[in-house]
C-alpha cells in the first residue's frame, strides 16, 4: 500500500495540495487508495453514525464514522429502518420494512423481507454489496423478528464481510 496522504486542512503547505491533487487525479482503481488514506488516517472520517447522541471524550459532538465500512453499516441500518416517504424531498427514501413488521408470522414473511432488504440495499445502497440476508423468526417471543446481514463495501476491500443486525419488535427497534 502507499504511504497515506496526510493533508493538514488547517495551513496546506503548496507540495501537499500538489500531492493531493495528483493523487485524486491519478487513484490506483485495484488498491482504491483514496479509501485507504481516508481510513489509515487519524484525522479522517467519512461521516456521522446514527443515532445521533453525545460521546463524552469524542472528538466532535456526535459519532463519526472512522472507515467506509463502519459508515457503510450506519447507512445501512439508516435506509432500512426509515419508512419509505419519510424523509422530506425524498419520497422513495428508505423502506417497507416497518409495514411488514405487523404481518403475520409466517414461512413467507421473511421472504417478503429479504426481497425488500435486496431492492432498497442495490437501489439506495449500490457501493454494498448483500452476501446473504437471514430473518430469524423467534420462536419464544413470536413478536421478534432478527435480521441478518453479511455485506461487502464494494470500494474498500470486496473480500472482507462484515454483518449487521436489526431485532425489530413492537416496543423497540435496535
Amino acid at each position: 500500500m502507499p504511504d497515506p496522504i496526510i493533508f493538514n486542512f488547517d495551513n496546506p503547505s503548496e507540495e501537499e495540495i500538489q500531492r493531493f491533487i495528483d493523487f485524486s487525479n491519478n487513484p490506483d482503481e485495484l488498491d482504491n487508495p483514496a479509501i485507504y488514506h481516508l481510513n489509515a488516517s487519524e484525522k479522517s472520517f467519512f461521516g456521522l453514525t446514527f443515532p445521533l447522541t453525545y460521546e463524552v471524550g469524542a472528538t466532535g459532538f456526535f459519532p463519526r464514522a472512522r472507515t467506509l465500512k463502519e459508515q457503510a453499516k450506519s447507512n445501512l441500518k439508516n435506509v432500512l429502518l426509515t419508512r419509505k416517504g419519510e424523509r422530506l424531498g425524498l419520497p422513495d427514501f428508505g423502506s417497507l420494512l416497518t409495514d411488514l413488521l405487523f404481518e403475520p408470522a409466517t414461512p413467507e414473511l421473511g421472504t417478503q423481507i429479504e426481497a425488500e432488504i435486496r431492492e432498497v440495499v442495490e437501489k439506495q445502497l449500490s457501493y454494498i454489496t448483500l452476501i446473504e440476508v437471514n430473518t430469524l423468526l423467534d420462536e419464544a417471543d413470536t413478536n421478534t423478528i432478527v435480521v441478518r446481514m453479511s455485506f461487502t463495501v464494494d470500494v474498500n476491500d470486496p473480500s472482507a464481510i462484515d454483518t449487521v443486525s436489526i431485532t425489530a419488535n413492537p416496543q423497540m427497534v435496535d
